[in-house]
């Protein structure tokens, strides 16, 4: 009896050990929470090779190079040391030029088997470029171009191809979600169809800045998939292999990919590509305001309830909003009966209406609903040739924005209050008070300047006391008070 016990007990002792080792070896813990979490109600991810979307994708995206020369005259700050002055008077005064040649390079895609190839528009450069394209065989083409947007930061190519071309098909970037899996192609520091994966971060980016580039129009779709420079004009397609987005900027703090990048949609670029195809360049329906996000101190200010709308900043002179009455410190709630939440949220529903359309704005003035009929003018290709009604930007000669405005990003101003210096002209008293284009007028006198149409107000008081127009200036070293005469006109 003993023996048999003995044995039942080294038995039982040898399947335990069994069990045990099996439940390692399968790397269950024992702990229930362990066994909870690793329970077959939980959801089983799998990840999606990419190989076959990348052998079919590779093959229309191609390298895009652009030169351009530039001609230049060194002037105004251009110089520095000793012998800044002398050096800065005589080349203006010899208007001796320099030429150099710019290049870029970047990628693009095609979206047609007759050549059409999508690229950015900072890739291209200027519509007066030459632009060689590279297919993935190594062949080369000159290239056409079509048309370019930089307001969207868009570029249309063509090239006449001498065998059939492979060609991505256009995706709908409405169907993106947070967290969808992307692809991104292209030929990121000279490396060819280089590919990368990640997902979609974010969507609806905007207000972003990227130096002199800042496209007027974004709706910018965020992704971690690296992207670095050379990427730029390549395709960002879905697990389909279907095209979402255009691959246009990263954000990095060191120069390259800190996995935060973005993409034009390509619901966007649908919109682009038809008219650029057709004309040669985009037309949009044009207002003629700056304009601005409603802040709960703003709201507060103006004696308005909540946030809700945009707030109109400035109206351009003779633009299609003074002529329907639109007016400085109005709100804009609805388009056409459509609500807009955001200034971008305007700024896209008016793009997208064509020039002479007539459109109701429902406007809160003064806590009074109003509903004025405006038709839609053309967007001009400059506004910084578009003034508000004052005289003060001759008086002084230098014109202003609003600091959340698309020329105020574009020249990568980083400001929360004021007004932004973009144009100033030769000779006036502006150049020689030394203001530049990018300086930021926060002050007038003791006054902080709260708008486009509030600076010049109070420059024409100043004009009109006869006394010097004081200015507080933040510029590239630091902020000045700057008085500034003009002689008598």
């Amino acid at each position: 009896m003993d023996a048999f016990r003995k044995v039942f007990i080294v038995a039982l002792a040898i399947a335990s050990g069994l069990v045990i080792g099996l439940v390692i070896a399968s790397g269950k813990g024992l702990s229930p929470s362990l066994e909870a979490a690793s329970s077959s109600e939980a959801p089983v991810m799998s990840i999606p090779s990419w190989s076959g979307i990348a052998q079919a994708v590779v093959p229309a995206v191609v390298n895009v190079s652009s030169e351009r020369t530039v001609r230049q005259s060194r002037t105004n700050g251009e110089f520095y040391g000793p012998m800044d002055e002398f050096f800065k008077e005589f080349f203006r005064f010899r208007g001796i030029p320099e030429e150099r040649k710019q290049r870029s390079l970047g990628s693009g895609f095609i979206i047609d088997a007759a050549g059409y190839i999508l690229t950015n528009n900072h890739v291209v450069q200027s519509a007066d470029a030459k632009i060689m394209v590279r297919l993935s065989d190594d062949s080369e083409y000159k290239a056409e171009i079509i048309g370019v947007d930089p307001e969207t930061d868009l570029a249309l190519l063509k090239i006449e191809p001498k065998e059939e071309l492979s060609v991505l098909e256009l995706g709908d970037s409405n169907a993106l979600n947070v967290g969808d899996w992307v692809m991104a192609v292209g030929n990121p520091l000279g490396f060819d169809r280089t590919v990368t994966v990640g997902v979609v971060s974010a969507l609806g980016r905007s207000n972003l800045r990227f130096g002199r580039q800042s496209p007027a129009y974004q709706d910018y779709i965020q992704t971690d998939a690296s992207i670095n420079f050379g990427n730029s004009g390549g395709p960002l397609v879905d697990t389909l292999g279907r095209v979402i987005g255009v691959n246009a900027a990263i954000s990095t703090p060191t120069g390259g990919n800190v996995g935060i990048g973005f993409a034009i949609p390509v619901n966007l670029a649908h919109e682009v590509i038809d008219q650029l195809k057709d004309h040669g360049k985009v037309v949009r329906g044009w207002l003629g305001v700056q304009i601005g996000k409603l802040s709960n101190d703003l709201a507060e200010g103006l004696s308005l309830e909540g946030v809700e709308g945009v707030l109109i900043n400035d109206v351009f002179k003779d633009s299609p909003a003074a002529k329907g009455g639109l007016e400085v410190g109005d709100v804009v709630l609805k388009v056409d009966g459509e609500p807009v939440v955001t200034p971008e949220d305007l700024q896209f529903k008016v793009a997208r209406l064509s020039v002479g359309s007539k459109v109701e704005l429902e406007v809160n003035r003064n806590g009074k609903i109003k509903r004025l009929k405006v038709t839609l003018g053309e967007r001009p290709s400059d506004l910084s040739q578009i003034s508000s009604e004052s005289p003060s930007a001759s008086w002084l000669g230098c014109e202003v924005v609003d600091i959340d405005s698309p020329e105020a990003r574009q020249l990568g101003v980083d400001a929360d209050e004021g007004v932004v210096i973009i144009n100033v002209n030769r000779g006036s008293a502006a150049e020689e008070a030394g203001l530049r284009r990018g300086d930021v007028v926060t002050k007038v006198g003791h006054e902080k300047v709260r708008s486009v149409t509030h600076y010049h107000d109070l420059i024409d008081q100043a004009r009109e006391s006869g006394k010097p127009a004081v200015l507080l200036v933040k510029g590239a070293t630091g902020s000045r008070f700057v008085p500034i005469k003009p002689e008598d006109e």
